[in-house]
């Protein structure tokens, strides 16, 4: 029996006059049916840490930008 064929669409919504990006929503369908739909919101770190706090982070963790 063959896999039904699978989309994978990625959405990324960005604004041009402040150069950031708005939000990110990623679907998957399936023969057409969109069954997984999972939007995403680009997070200000600086909005919650310091700029010590956040490199403390860059050191351990991989973050970045989308």
């Amino acid at each position: 029996m063959k896999k039904p064929n699978k989309i994978y669409t990625l959405t990324v919504v960005y604004n041009e006059e402040s150069e950031e990006v708005e939000y990110l929503q990623e679907t998957i369908q399936v023969d057409n049916i969109e069954t997984i739909s999972k939007p995403s919101i680009l997070v200000d770190l600086s909005d919650y840490w310091d700029e010590d706090t956040i490199k403390l982070l860059k050191d351990h963790y991989y973050l970045a930008e989308a």
